[in-house]
């Protein structure tokens, strides 16, 4: 638990470093803040699509998942991550919003056209949503003008605790996991810990 809670402090620090000069280049530019947005998005996107659609976990050993319906389902996530903050920079919130419905249209259809049913429509609904929906909640913040600063700041703050009271009561209480197949560490406690 040391190491872990280490990594996890240098990790946060690092972020944290990140994360402010941000904000000071915020304060160059607004618009500025939309970059750090736009690689939350994609890594956040890639992380999870690629547990969802490419790296398959089977007893304790990992495989890369080839299928076509799959690798299509990632890409998919992938670009649409790269898309949603310079459409919204350029045209606007309706088009981020356009961008993220087409890609869960497109992205159910790619799941039944190959066969996978519902789980891999509710897969493709997942990648869509989580996490550029919650990131572009941070690109309407940013626009707030006067109380931009705050909203953006209390965001921050909020997830950050959160994060950390749901890892100390997780590792300290641990219990049923909440989601094994997406985050295997994840556990019910925890979450009653980060609320």
């Amino acid at each position: 638990m040391k190491n872990k809670f280490l990594q996890r402090l240098i990790t946060g620090a690092v972020l944290v470093a990140i994360v402010v000069g941000f904000f000071f280049l915020r304060l160059v530019d607004v618009s500025l803040f939309s970059i750090l947005i736009a690689l939350f998005a994609i890594i956040g996107t890639y992380e999870l699509s690629s547990k969802l659609f490419i790296f398959k976990y089977t007893e304790g050993v990992g495989k890369i998942d080839t299928n076509g319906t799959s690798v299509t389902q990632f890409f998919l996530t992938i670009v649409s991550a790269f898309v949603i903050v310079p459409a919204y920079e350029i045209f606007g919130p309706i088009t981020l919003v356009s961008v993220i419905l087409s890609e869960v249209l497109i992205s159910s259809l790619v799941a039944i056209i190959g066969k996978k049913g519902m789980d891999g429509v509710k897969k493709g609904w997942l990648s869509a949503i989580y996490p550029k929906v919650l990131l572009a909640s941070l690109l309407f913040s940013n626009a707030l003008k006067d109380n931009a600063l705050f909203a953006l700041i209390l965001t921050f703050i909020v997830s950050s605790c959160t994060d950390t009271f749901a890892y100390i009561v997780g590792s300290s209480l641990k219990g049923p996991k909440l989601c094994p197949k997406i985050s295997p560490n994840k556990t019910v406690s925890g979450a009653i810990g980060g609320l």
